[in-house]
């Protein structure tokens, strides 16, 4: 039993001689945790502030975006849009025929742009949009604490697991009498 500690005490100061295995075993898994955890640590706390969308007064889809919790409907006169998305009054802006009317390119854009396209789809199944209940929900609800930052890490810790393999490779080659001088010895 002792010989086989001493063995594993000289396996392990010959691998930590190596500089690569030291780099790429021990090294780079610390720096990018680290960077994982600077980079990625504010990402969960992403909060929606409510969208401002321009709309006319005579738009047929008023009572459809105003039920909407995170669109801000703000009545806009056709002749106030520019001067309006200029002084960013409004993130954007819908016709009546669902056209949007945007200025700059950003998430509040791409939110309007995905409502506009999901009433189009809606209204292409051929049912009258007025029949249908938007306040109907149905998916079931679970709770479920999952943060995809999780997923990160632990692709990091299954990452450096492989590479911990490749330390049982290097020890057994170098134990191995008929592949290394220092096997020939043991």
């Amino acid at each position: 039993m002792k010989d086989l500690y001493r063995n594993i005490l000289y396996q392990g100061k010959n691998m930590f001689r190596d500089l690569d295995f030291t780099f790429w075993g021990l090294m780079y898994p610390i720096i990018l945790a680290t960077f994982f955890f600077v980079t990625f640590s504010g990402i969960t706390n992403l909060e929606l502030e409510p969208i401002n969308v321009g709309l006319g007064q005579d738009n047929p889809y008023l009572f459809i975006l105003e039920d909407i919790d995170i669109l801000n409907v703000i009545l806009v006169e056709e002749k106030d849009i520019a001067t309006s998305l200029d002084s960013e009054k409004i993130d954007g802006f819908i016709q009546s025929d669902l056209n949007i009317v945007v200025d700059r390119s950003g998430l509040g854009q791409t939110i309007i742009k995905g409502i506009a396209d999901q009433i189009l789809q809606t209204m292409a199944l051929g049912e009258s949009i007025e029949n249908i209940d938007f306040n109907v929900d149905y998916l079931s609800g679970q709770n479920q604490e999952a943060k995809g930052i999780l997923v990160i890490f632990y692709s990091l810790i299954a990452m450096v697991s492989t590479y911990g393999v490749f330390a049982g490779i290097e020890a057994v080659n170098l134990s191995q009498a008929n592949l290394s001088p220092l096997g020939a010895r043991i």
